[in-house]
């Protein structure tokens, strides 16, 4: 298995993970229901775990293949707003480790909630954003899969002329 596999399973295990994470607790948090609220923070950990494996394998990922000049300014971008948003799930992790029960009482915790809840906001737009640049770096500029563009691309020798073809009668589509 490629590194540049990894790196792929990483990240469609650190969006659903952290997008279903976040989700969870904030109905969680609006409809007041411990479970959901749990089930998104253990998501939401284990998206941060994933997002590591999927921030290391992609630049492990990047030396071993070859982009188009034009995407490498994108390649920048999307390298950049992984960074951040890898250290935005920390910071999130860590905001809500430190404030687990002030978050959860219903005094003198709405600034905090807010705070959070902005966070994880900021942390899903950042999740969708990293998501449409890496679909574009491979989708537009083909960036990690070469060997599949190579099969696209037609014959550049005709077959030989003694080549045995199929004839097919398309008389009875003809007007």
């Amino acid at each position: 298995m490629a590194i540049g596999e990894i790196h792929t399973l990483a990240n469609y295990f650190t969006i659903a993970l952290i997008m279903l994470g976040i989700i969870f607790e904030m109905i969680g948090r609006r409809k007041q229901n411990e479970s959901a609220m749990n089930y998104g923070w253990n998501s939401v950990r284990l998206g941060f775990l994933f997002a590591l494996v999927s921030l290391l394998t992609g630049f492990a990922a990047e030396t071993s293949t070859t982009a188009a000049p034009e995407a490498a300014t994108l390649a920048m971008f999307h390298k950049t707003i992984s960074i951040l948003w890898t250290i935005l799930l920390l910071v999130l992790l860590i905001f809500r480790m430190s404030f687990a029960k002030k978050l959860s009482s219903n005094e003198n915790g709405a600034g905090l909630r807010g705070a959070y809840l902005t966070l994880q906001s900021i942390s899903l737009i950042l999740t969708f954003v990293t998501l449409l640049l890496g679909t574009r770096l491979v989708r537009t500029y083909g960036v990690g899969v070469a060997p599949v563009e190579k099969m696209n691309h037609l014959p550049t020798t005709p077959p030989p002329a003694n080549s045995p073809s199929i004839k097919v009668d398309t008389s009875e589509f003809r007007q």
